[in-house]
């Protein structure tokens, strides 16, 4: 394919659909070994490894690998810290719309045929997962029209759109539920928005009067959507954030304290005890000792 170029590469450049923003719906990226990628995730994204070796921390996950021939969903919101340990390749495709297989079915929708399948709810997972065949094939193709300069953002919607379907036909639906476990109650609107304006709130309440609900009816909502009480899932995501810079940042438990709106560190070394089970100190201290959570 070497000898094959884009043909009237003007009439591309200069059409309105032509992705030429900074961070493109999809994208094609490399790191040389021992540079960083750290990125504070604004969209769903999936990572696939194309070569080398990556160690990640998001969330609880500290350190994990992927490696080549895998894929990594990272979820929006999340502040994402990379280490290239191998020279890397990566294809990102960020998941602007709403995530479905097809028409028909839904990522929710796993849910409802997986009930079998118990996941540990305080912590998700990571979401890595092999690149089969097909999908390899699939992203040589993406990559080489990449390459190419062919960028449109009609050919990307086209292509995401394909990448779910070869998810839905080629792939066990037990493995689906766990890639995409992190996101399996945040597609629909009342989720997103949850998601996307939790953290300007101080209470429940007020979370609750900036969508116009009752505190019950918001509950009930809540509840049904995320399948725990609101109360539990806004501790588990500052949880999830308070154990990233303990863990991963140099920064003073004082400032995270303040950060996290704790009003002195005896009421934030008690909610790390009761999450973690260890102090702010334990926990950077065993993160220094190799150890994960």
């Amino acid at each position: 394919m070497n000898d094959i170029r884009l043909l009237y590469p003007n009439e591309h450049l200069y059409c309105a659909n032509y992705s030429n923003r900074e961070s493109p719906v999809i994208e094609r990226k490399d790191l040389t070994k021992d540079s960083t990628w750290d990125i504070n995730t604004l969209t769903n994204k999936i990572v696939f490894l194309m070569k080398g070796k990556l160690k990640f921390s998001f969330g609880y996950f500290c350190d994990e690998i992927i490696e080549e021939g895998k894929m990594l969903y990272i979820p929006a919101f999340y502040h994402f810290k990379g280490y290239v340990e191998e020279d890397v390749a990566l294809i990102i495709i960020r998941l602007e719309n709403k995530m479905q297989f097809c028409d028909r079915y839904r990522v929710e929708d796993l849910v409802k045929q997986t009930s079998t399948i118990q996941l540990d709810n305080n912590i998700a997972s990571s979401g890595s997962l092999e690149i089969n065949a097909i999908l390899k094939d699939y992203l040589v193709f993406l990559d080489t029209c990449i390459s190419k300069g062919l960028k449109c953002k009609y050919f990307f919607e086209i292509k995401i759109k394909e990448l779910f379907f070869l998810f839905r036909a080629f792939y066990e639906k037990e493995d689906l539920v766990i890639f995409f476990n992190m996101a399996l109650s945040m597609n629909t609107n009342f989720a997103e928005h949850i998601m996307q304006n939790y953290s300007k709130y101080t209470t429940l309440v007020q979370l609750a009067e900036s969508m116009n609900y009752s505190v019950s009816g918001f509950e009930k909502k809540f509840k049904r959507t995320f399948g725990t009480s609101p109360y539990r899932w806004m501790k588990k995501q500052k949880a999830s954030k308070i154990y990233h810079e303990i863990s991963t940042s140099d920064r003073s438990f004082k400032e995270i304290s303040a950060d996290f709106g704790f009003n002195s560190s005896s009421h934030f070394n008690d909610f790390c005890k009761d999450c973690f089970g260890q102090t702010p100190g334990n926990i950077r201290q065993n993160k220094m000792n190799g150890g994960n959570y």
